[in-house]
């Protein structure tokens, strides 16, 4: 993942807790992806059919929630976790998400990736030391195999 979502191990990773009181996101809008060999399924055709001569609507949010927590297969090592919910501003406009706030108190964790440049590093180890001690700074090396990656604790 961190050469497709990590600016090619340049960039970090957040860690978060999704528990506690009054957390932004719940554990139940936080769920692992399912890796499938198959497209998610989003209607057979008499949900489409019922849907297309006015007898009964879609749920476009079931769909979407299909879709969005549904991986190929082959990217299983991933392991990815998602969190979704329905933006507040996607109707009729053209707002298609909206952006979780989240209290520093959540942030438990930040992962550096390999290739990061040492001033980048040195200005997010910055603000964690600033605003969020609490949480814990992975570097991410590689590993003896030299094919995958490995991580030690910073500092």
């Amino acid at each position: 993942m961190w050469s497709k979502f990590g600016d090619n191990h340049h960039g970090a990773v957040l860690g978060f807790s999704v528990t506690g009181e009054g957390t932004i996101v719940t554990e139940s809008e936080v769920r692992p992806v399912r890796y499938s060999s198959e497209p998610a399924v989003v209607g057979d055709r008499r949900v489409w059919l019922e849907h297309a001569m006015g007898i009964a609507p879609i749920d476009l949010s079931d769909i979407a929630e299909r879709i969005i927590y549904t991986k190929a297969v082959e990217l299983g090592d991933e392991r990815e976790w998602r969190c979704w919910r329905r933006a507040e501003s996607a109707e009729g406009s053209a707002s298609r998400y909206d952006l979780f706030p989240f209290r520093a108190s959540e942030l438990t964790s930040l992962y550096l990736g390999r290739d990061m440049a040492e001033g980048d590093r040195d200005k997010l180890l910055r603000v964690v030391a600033r605003q969020v001690a609490h949480a814990q700074v992975w570097q991410a090396l590689p590993a003896s195999d030299s094919d995958s990656i490995e991580f030690i604790r910073f500092g």
